[in-house]
């Protein structure tokens, strides 16, 4: 038996919840050995069929404490099976796991996080990889500051990508509208703040932006300005999310931070043109198919804003540039890599 840490069920589906779903799915249509274990009295967020054939409610608890007291106590009364973490620390003193850490950010950058969430990951993320059999993350990115901030030798992290899933609808028939779209969640190191002044300051009424996404208890508070061509969805749902893709002119992800940054990819397979931040790990994940920007200059996101909606023969290259990119990612391969790890162990 093989259990998954499904806790990531239970909670709103960002990136990391999205990488954990996707590569869930793929290793279960592989094996029949896997149980997706959940707090018996969680509320289950994010629905699936094929995932919901393989749910255990296992113990009770708050989210924090059932990983660290419930679940490892299931496990250990049950022959101590191998765990499957695809997001956070899970159970510290649990021994038989594989654990994904997505990016140290936390750790780099505190300020951008409560106190609270910055000291329990700060004290707890160290022990837990060293309980671990072995490391996933993203991006090779992402491995090096592991190996550098945790003293873990490479060889005991591997390199999972992330993926998109293929568009069914054809791009070429989307009625554009003039939407400038940024998806990820309210907080400072997706650098809204500079991408909203920017907007105001490229004055393009013309124009509105479009910011989806919602605010998480573990970020510092972030205070966005209203205004009349800036449009607050807060969290959609994945067919509208869809749409918003489809129908806006460009995408921007000025993220100051990414462990890999799934929204960029899922702007190119819809066919909408990039503009991405030129740090951490987006250059990997981008290649050469966005239009980088220093995420610290204003002016900088103006000018590519101005450039990329006026340069028809740059808006094409991007989309093409950007079709040609995805394929280099695919939710399946990651699966296979990662059900490979574990006939290894």
């Amino acid at each position: 038996m093989i259990c998954i840490n499904g806790k990531f069920l239970t909670q709103q589906l960002t990136g990391v919840q999205r990488f954990a779903l996707q590569i869930t799915r793929s290793l279960i249509h592989g094996r029949d050995d896997i149980k997706i274990l959940v707090p018996k009295n969680s509320s289950i967020k994010i629905q699936n069929k094929e995932i919901q054939q393989r749910i255990v409610p296992v113990g009770r608890g708050n989210p924090f404490l059932w990983e660290q007291i419930a679940l490892p106590y299931y496990l250990q009364s049950n022959g101590s099976p191998l765990l499957l973490n695809f997001t956070g620390l899970g159970p510290v003193i649990y021994k038989n796991k594989i654990t994904t850490i997505h990016d140290l950010s936390f750790w780099e950058h505190p300020d951008w996080f409560s106190k609270k969430y910055e000291f329990i990951y700060r004290l707890l993320t160290p022990i837990s990889s060293k309980n671990s059999l072995k490391l996933l993350t993203v991006s090779h990115y992402s491995k090096k500051i592991i190996e550098s901030k945790l003293h873990i030798n490479e060889e005991n992290i591997e390199v999972i990508y992330n993926a998109v899933d293929k568009c069914t609808c054809d791009p070429n028939l989307a009625k554009r509208r003039k939407y400038i779209l940024a998806v990820g969640s309210i907080d400072p190191r997706k650098n809204l703040d500079r991408l909203i002044k920017a907007f105001i300051l490229w004055n393009r009424k013309d124009y509105k932006l479009v910011i989806i996404g919602g605010q998480q208890k573990s970020f510092s508070n972030l205070n966005l300005p209203e205004n009349e061509n800036i449009i607050y969805t807060g969290y959609v749902s994945d067919a509208q999310l869809h749409q918003y893709y489809t129908e806006s002119s460009v995408f921007v992800y000025p993220s100051l931070y990414e462990g890999f940054g799934i929204p960029p990819l899922e702007a190119m397979v819809h066919g909408t043109p990039v503009i991405a931040s030129n740090k951490t790990s987006l250059p990997e994940a981008c290649g050469n198919a966005a239009f980088y920007i220093d995420p610290n200059s204003i002016d900088n996101i103006v000018d590519a804003l101005e450039k990329v909606t006026t340069d028809t023969d740059l808006y094409q290259e991007l989309i093409t540039k950007g079709y040609e990119n995805i394929k280099r990612f695919s939710w399946a391969e990651s699966a296979k890599k990662v059900n490979d790890i574990i006939s290894k162990i």
